[in-house]
C-alpha cells in the first residue's frame, strides 16, 4: 500500500474500469473479429491502469503480458510514462486486492465458482507470492 500510496493518482489517467478482466470474461466473434468483454458488474471509474494490471495478473504477472501490455499500450488507453511509472506497483496492488478477494472468501466459507476450499487456498497462496 505504501508503494501504491506512494504515486501521484493525478499522474494516471481516469475513467471507467471493468475491475476484473480475466480471460474468461472476453468474448470473441470468429466471424467479425469484435472482442467482447463481459461482467461488468464491479464497474467503477478509477485509474485506466489498474485493468491492465489486472489483465496482466491473470496472464502471470509482467514478465509474461508483454504483447498484452504492448497492445494496450498501442491503443493509447495509457501512455507509455504512465505503465513505466505505476504497472509494476498497480499489479503488486491488485495482487493484495487478489489476496483480500480469497482471504474473505476462505473467512466467510464462501465456495461459490469452487469445488472446495482448497481452491481459495490456492488462490490466495497464487496472491501471496505475486505480491512479492
Amino acid at each position: 500500500m505504501a508503494a501504491y500510496e506512494a504515486v501521484d493518482p493525478r499522474l494516471f489517467s481516469r475513467g471507467l474500469l471493468h475491475c476484473d478482466p480475466a480471460p474468461e470474461a472476453f468474448r470473441l466473434n470468429h466471424t467479425t473479429g469484435v472482442c467482447g468483454l463481459i461482467d461488468w458488474s464491479a464497474a467503477i471509474r478509477g485509474p485506466l491502469l489498474y485493468d491492465l494490471a489486472s489483465a496482466a495478473m491473470y496472464v502471470g504477472g509482467v514478465d509474461q503480458a508483454d504483447c498484452l501490455i504492448e497492445a494496450y499500450l498501442e491503443r493509447g488507453v495509457v501512455t507509455e510514462a504512465e505503465a513505466e511509472l505505476g504497472l509494476l506497483t498497480m499489479v503488486r496492488f491488485r495482487w493484495a486486492v487478489q489476496a483480500d478477494y480469497f482471504a474473505r472468501r476462505l473467512t466467510t466459507g464462501d465456495l461459490t465458482g469452487v469445488t472446495s476450499s482448497a481452491d481459495n487456498e490456492k488462490g490466495l497462496e497464487d496472491a501471496r507470492q505475486g505480491m512479492f
